[in-house]
Formats: structure tokens, sequence, C-alpha cells
């Protein structure tokens, strides 16, 4: 049913006024978090937030139970529109990706070198003891060299494929959920995204974990919607692949659940239509899952990663809950104030997210609250909250790379805030509201990717902390012996350890020994 336009009322003038309002203290509020060195400046901030989100409740409040905010028609131009940014999101995550991050690290080297083992030793791993996890991303890349040639540049290519296939599955969950309107906007928030761009950029294992969240998710939702049987046989490939990657991944069974229980309470009817289709999901799954279960029954790797960065030990000692209430703090905070502080993972101490998209999450979540009852809204939220237990649960809070799953969420959220203030112009009848409001999100959206451009090409990659994480002796070295060619030897001094230098052993594979 098309909704019906009213006339441009005094309330309706109050209400715009209210909403201008909010975002000018929402504004100021996230002028006050950036200020770090000033400690006062969490709770003045917080102040001024506080009074944008109410005011933003108020004005949004006859919004909030309207249910003609989801647009589910084909957009006009709407494949357009998600090409478009797609070749945006390719470009922020190829752009100097030969000299930005200027090295690899010795976990993504360990990555390179494993799978050239793969393709010329006939090596054969199952578990990665020096990685800690599962070797099938290594068996991905070895098969990406046969193709492409092993470089540094295609390794770091192999995780930007990763990375934009996953934001794809992103997309269609999203439009699933709630209509193209928000599932663009959500896709141009990610693909400007700084956090993401980073994680995308610097061949982490990490990047696996929303490709493989959502493939599960997009095919589910698409097989329970026409009841067919095959995108749950699918979903079952990408639910149990996750689980051979990053172990953040791990909690992912425990969202799956909980939608699980929403979809038996609330839409009971079309669950137990696709009761078939679930229990073929759950066989395949835990059939493809058997070989990870038996070689940590013999192997005893049971948790060996997360026994290591658990919260729990530091309870233990402290007899109180003192480190999980500062964990669970410095995790709040890093969207908007301080951030990750490890310069392999954030340009380090510096807030997450830029600061339009901060302020749209701030009163995006207040939003939510109200609308936790609408199914996609609660679907994010739940997302949102349990893909964060990852770090909450650990001893490092504001730990960026625990924390990627949680990014298409955060962009889901900011991305419904600006759409609910679209629609809300539109209902209030002014011709030039939709063109104008149009006009404004495309300012909002630029402004997002020029600072997001501006800190991870500008700062971060000047700085030299980001810089020395990422190995650039090893790079050099390898170059250097590369240069030598086979007719020589060379031997590096014993003050470089190149034993643990995977950096320097894939560089130049061919020519150590």
């Amino acid at each position: 049913m098309k909704r019906e336009i009213l006339p441009f009322k005094a309330n309706d003038f109050y209400r715009f006024f209210a909403l201008a309002t909010a975002l000018v203290l929402a504004a100021v509020g996230q002028f006050c978090w950036t200020q770090t060195v000033h400690p006062q400046t969490l709770s003045i901030g917080g102040c001024y937030y506080l009074g944008a989100v109410l005011l933003w409740g108020w004005a949004l409040g006859p919004w909030i139970k309207d249910e003609s905010t989801k647009v589910m028609s084909v957009l006009p131009k709407e494949f357009f529109l998600f090409s478009l940014i797609m070749v945006i999101a390719l470009f922020m995550r190829t752009y100097q990706l030969d000299i930005l991050p200027p090295g690899l690290f010795v976990d993504q080297g360990y990555e390179g070198y494993s799978a050239l083992r793969i393709l010329h030793e006939g090596w054969k791993p199952f578990y990665l003891d020096g990685f800690d996890n599962y070797a099938m991303v290594v068996y991905m890349l070895a098969a990406w060299f046969w193709f492409f040639g092993a470089t540094a540049l295609t390794l770091k290519l192999f995780f930007v494929f990763i990375s934009l296939s996953g934001m794809v599955f992103i997309y269609w969950t999203f439009r699933q959920l709630s209509g193209p309107r928000i599932a663009l906007i959500t896709l141009f928030v990610l693909s400007v995204m700084r956090w993401h761009i980073n994680f995308s950029r610097n061949a982490f294992p990490s990047i696996q974990v929303p490709f493989y969240m959502f493939g599960t998710l997009a095919f589910l939702l698409w097989g329970s919607q026409q009841n067919k049987r095959w995108p749950f046989i699918v979903a079952a490939f990408f639910f149990a692949g996750g689980f051979y990657t990053y172990q953040a991944y791990k909690v992912f069974p425990l969202l799956l659940t909980v939608y699980a229980v929403y979809e038996f309470v609330f839409r009971r009817k079309i669950f137990l239509a696709n009761s078939k289709n679930i229990l073929w999901f759950v066989g395949l799954s835990a059939m493809f899952l058997l070989p990870m279960v038996y070689d940590m029954s013999v192997n005893n790797h049971w948790g060996d990663r997360e026994t290591t960065v658990s919260i729990l030990p530091q309870l233990k000692d402290a007899h109180n809950f003192e480190p999980f209430f500062r964990v669970l703090g410095n995790t709040v905070m890093m969207f908007n104030r301080q951030g990750d502080n490890d310069p392999r993972h954030n340009l380090p101490g510096h807030r997450m997210l830029d600061d339009v998209s901060g302020v749209f999450l701030v009163l995006g979540l207040f939003f939510f609250i109200f609308k936790v009852c609408r199914r996609e809204y609660f679907y994010v939220l739940a997302g949102f909250l349990i893909m964060s237990l990852p770090c909450i649960l650990s001893n490092d809070g504001a730990h960026a790379n625990r924390m990627l799953g949680t990014t298409p969420f955060i962009a889901f959220i900011i991305a419904a805030s600006l759409s609910t203030l679209w629609g809300q112009a539109v209902t209030w009848n002014l011709e030039w509201g939709g063109k104008i409001f149009a006009v404004l999100l495309g300012i909002i959206l630029v402004a997002m990717t020029v600072q997001n451009f501006n800190i991870y090409f500008t700062q971060q990659g000047s700085n030299l902390d980001c810089w020395r994480s990422y190995c650039v002796i090893g790079p050099a070295l390898g170059e250097a012996v590369k240069e030598q060619g086979t007719g020589y030897d060379s031997f590096i001094a014993d003050g470089f350890n190149y034993q643990s230098d995977y950096g320097l052993k894939f560089y130049d594979y061919s020519n150590l020994s």
C-alpha cells in the first residue's frame, strides 16, 4: 500500500527542528569524544549525546511503529548503483595495494609460504600449529597462486577477493531482510569503512568471517523464502567452512541459534514448512565438521587459541569482575573515541569509525532499541551484540580483528538511520523533501569516504609504527637476495631471525635454502 503523504503541519516543523538539533548536539558530542587527551571530554560528550538521542527519539517517535519504511520493490537503477558501489569498494581495497601495507606480517608470510609449500613440496597440512588454525585457507591460496602467480600483491588480492565476495552476500542478506534502499546504503557505508578496508588489504584471515557468516545467512534466508532445498545445502558448506577459518567465527552458531528461535516463535508456519530442509542443513553441516572434530579429539586442539586469549584467567586472579568491565568499556568506546592500539589493526588509538558514521551509529542504536521487535532490526542488533563476544570475553578490549564480524551490522545500523530520515522527509509532503535529502545523503556519504580515505592512505599510510609492524626488512632482504639470482649464495646475519620471518621466506621462496 502506498504511504499517505500528509500536509506539513506545525507539529512536523517541531519534529524537523528537533531532528536538526539532535544532529548538531550529536556532532558536538562526537567532537568531545575525539579529544582523548582530556578524560573529562568523555562525560561531556556523553551529555551532548544524551540530549541528541532524546530529541531523536521524540522526533521519530511516530515513525518507530511505521512498517512502511521497508521498501522491498526493485529500485530504479538498482543494479547500476550496486555496481557503482562495488567499483568504489574495489578501488578502496586495491589503490596502492603494492605499497600499503608495505610488507607482510609474520602470519601473512606464513600463509603465503605454506601455500607455496603445498604447491611445490607436496605438503599436506590439516592443522597449522604455527598458525593455531586449520589449513583450508592456505589450500585456497595455493590454488589462487597456481592461477595468478605467487607474489605479495597476488597474496593480498586473494583476501581482497574474499572481502568483495563477502560484501555481495552481505548485500543479498540485508536486501532480503529490509529491501534494496537500506541494503544499498549499507553496502556503501561498508565499502568506505576504513576498519573493513584495512582488514581487506592486510591479508589477515579474519576477513573470511563475514564471507562465511553472510554466505550462510543469505542462502538460508533465500531457501526459507522460496521453500527450496538446494540453498540449505549450499548454506551448510558456508556454515561448516567458517569453522576452518578464524577463531572469532566460533560464536556464529550462537547467533544462528538465536535467529532460529526467533523464526520458530514469530514465523512458525514458514519455519515448520522448511523443517526437512533445516534437517538437511544441520546434518550436512555436522558431516562437514567431522574431520575437525576428529582432529581436535586426537590432537587435543580443543580451544587452544581461545584458552590463551580468554578473560577467565584474569577474572580468576582478580577475584572480581573489574577486568571484564575494563575490556567492556574499552570495546564500547572503540567505535567513537579510542580504538585498537595495534598498528596492524588500526592507526594506533584512533577511533575505528569516521565521525559521520560514529554519530549515526549512536543515534541508530538508540533507534533500534524501540524497533527491536521488527525482524530486520532484531537480526542486526543480535548480530552486533553476539559477534562482539569474541572481543568482550577476551583479555584485550577494543580488538578490531576479533570485532570484524560486527562491521556489516554496524554499517546496517548507520544505513537504517539515514534511510529512516529519508523516509520521514517524504511523509512531510515537501515536494523538494526527497530530492533535498538525496543531495544531503550524497554529501554525508562523500564526507564518510573522504575522512576514511584520508586517515588510511595519509595518516595510517605515513605512520612509522604501522609500517614497522609489517616487517619491512623481510621484503627488502628478499628483494636483495632475488636480485643476486641463483648464481650466488646469500647469507643472512645472525642478528636477523630468519627462521621466524616467514615474510622473507615467502618473498624469496625459490632462492633461499
